[in-house]
């Protein structure tokens, strides 16, 4: 069997500095998630300003504030939920302005005292008043001039005006109509997904574009997530609320997971190569779109000579990794596995190559394969 190296995520928790950390393992520093370039100890993230151990991989959902937006629950008591997704609020009279109402005798209504910004008790005056209850709707003027029956229209027509119609709640995730509420079985869903929700956005760390971004690309600043409303090209300048706007669109993030994360190119090939102390290609994938990658590969040199290394790296038209080099095995089949993250902002091709240290003729199979993380 051929080793070729850590090839999964491994996810660590939240980062400590007495941990040993390996490529590829996946920790949180605060709000970001950080993914190992190479190995470490005691190297914190969030420091790691050059991403020569660390490389960020996105930000955790958080939990809305009265100023900053975020995931939103009932919490249990005055507002919950049922198996069904169906919301209730004990809210009665007495929560208005912390007033508690006492019992209404009869004769009585309610009546709100500007001055002393309580309920207080009123009577609705003699007996015959009271009978010409039936002719509220058409103006009686006994009860219209005691100021009762119009306190208590103004009154009800306060609560109506701050009602809200079932016309004005959102049961999905992408209105963004000014003035919509959002229904509580979207709060469910919301943190239902919270626990799997890992945004894979780009961080920026300034306000000039690392990246050409189209429309309705996203990327995070200070925490927060952006969706881009007009193209920006890459070292453009971003205008918030200008060339884009803040988003809490979670199921765009959902999204994007299932569109880019484990999707896998890969190329197999053999060719018969001198290669001495010159690289030759071995493998290709071609046309690598943007994005972030675990590459990953092997080469076999299959040769009886003993003399000289064997070397591999990854190579394209923008970079060129790390090499690695071992010494020929005796019974003349010589293995080298390879893997290394790289961050590509425009398509390109990326290869495998093979090189020995030695005259000798042989053959050189191997695979190159790129797994998009972001």
């Amino acid at each position: 069997m051929i080793n070729a190296g850590r090839v999964l995520i491994i996810p660590k928790g939240e980062w400590t500095n007495l941990e040993s950390y390996e490529m590829l393992d996946l920790v949180t520093r605060g709000d970001i998630a950080y993914i190992a370039r190479q190995a470490s100890v005691g190297v914190d993230p969030a420091t790691d300003t050059q991403l020569t151990y660390w490389q960020p991989f996105g930000t955790a959902a958080k939990i809305a504030t009265t100023t900053t937006p975020g995931l939103v629950m009932p919490d249990g008591t005055t507002i919950t939920i049922d198996a069904t997704g169906l919301i209730s609020a004990d809210i009665g009279i007495s929560d208005i302005n912390n007033v508690t109402i006492t019992s209404i005798s009869n004769g009585q209504i309610l009546q709100y005292n500007s001055t002393t910004q309580k309920w207080e008790n009123k009577s609705l005056g003699s007996a015959a008043s009271r009978n010409a209850t039936s002719s509220i709707t058409s103006g009686s003027t006994d009860l219209i001039e005691s100021g009762a029956v119009s306190s208590l229209n103004q009154t009800l027509e306060t609560a109506l005006g701050n009602k809200v119609n079932t016309s004005a709640i959102a049961n999905n995730l992408t209105t963004t109509t000014a003035g919509k509420v959002l229904d509580a079985r979207q709060g469910k869903a919301l943190n239902d997904s919270k626990a799997n929700q890992s945004l894979l956005a780009p961080i920026q760390t300034t306000l000039v574009a690392s990246k050409a971004y189209v429309i309705g690309e996203q990327f995070v600043y200070q925490g927060l997530l952006y969706t881009v409303t007009t193209a920006i090209a890459q070292g453009g300048t971003i205008t918030i609320n200008g060339n884009c706007a803040l988003s809490d669109d979670v199921t765009s993030q959902i999204k994007m997971i299932k569109d880019t994360v484990g999707k896998i190119s890969e190329k197999n090939d053999e060719k018969s190569a001198v290669a001495n102390n010159m690289w030759v290609e071995i493998a290709k994938l071609s046309n690598l779109s943007v994005g972030t990658y675990v590459l990953t590969g092997f080469l076999v040199f299959q040769s009886t000579s003993s003399a000289g290394s064997r070397m591999a790296r990854f190579a394209s038209n923008y970079y060129t990794g790390k090499e690695v080099e071992i010494y020929p095995n005796p019974n003349g089949y010589t293995q080298i596995a390879i893997s290394d993250i790289v961050t590509i902002t425009q398509v390109q091709n990326f290869i495998i190559q093979a090189k020995q240290n030695s005259n000798a003729t042989m053959n050189i199979s191997g695979q190159i394969k790129a797994i998009r993380v972001g």
